[in-house]
């Protein structure tokens, strides 16, 4: 068993996107997704620790974790792979079979990912409907 945690673990969670690297473990805590290549996952982390870092500051939060809501690193998650998915490829439509193989298309394309439109991926991010968890009781 891995014990390297994969960055993009909110859209492999919902199975909203797939990865071929990952796989879901049950740990104390609960669920995660656990990454079985190292340099895949270090890219990946690259990738996510950008768009974290950019769109919660064009969204006006800072990463504290007592200040920003879980959801909101969520929704960067699932989004920013939406708006990298559509600025990669160019569509609308989304779907993703491997975030490995985005993340790579975008490493090899920007390599010091300088280039990428982050700020065009806000409307993606604030797009991302989560499912509830738990019903409301009335």
């Amino acid at each position: 068993m891995s014990d390297l945690q994969c960055p993009f673990s909110a859209p492999l969670l919902a199975k909203v996107y797939a990865c071929q690297y990952c796989s879901e473990v049950i740990r104390r805590g609960g669920s995660e997704i656990a990454c079985s290549d190292q340099e895949k996952n270090l890219s990946c982390q690259r990738l996510a620790e950008l768009l974290q870092k950019e769109l919660l500051l064009m969204l006006g939060y800072e990463n504290d974790l007592l200040k920003t809501p879980h959801s909101l690193l969520q929704k960067i998650q699932i989004g920013g792979l939406a708006g990298l998915y559509k600025y990669q490829y160019q569509t609308d439509q989304v779907t993703i079979d491997s975030i490995e193989t985005l993340v790579k298309m975008v490493i090899d394309a920007d390599p010091k990912l300088s280039q990428i439109p982050i700020k065009n991926f806000v409307t993606d991010v604030k797009q991302v409907k989560l499912k509830r968890r738990h019903k409301k009781n009335n």
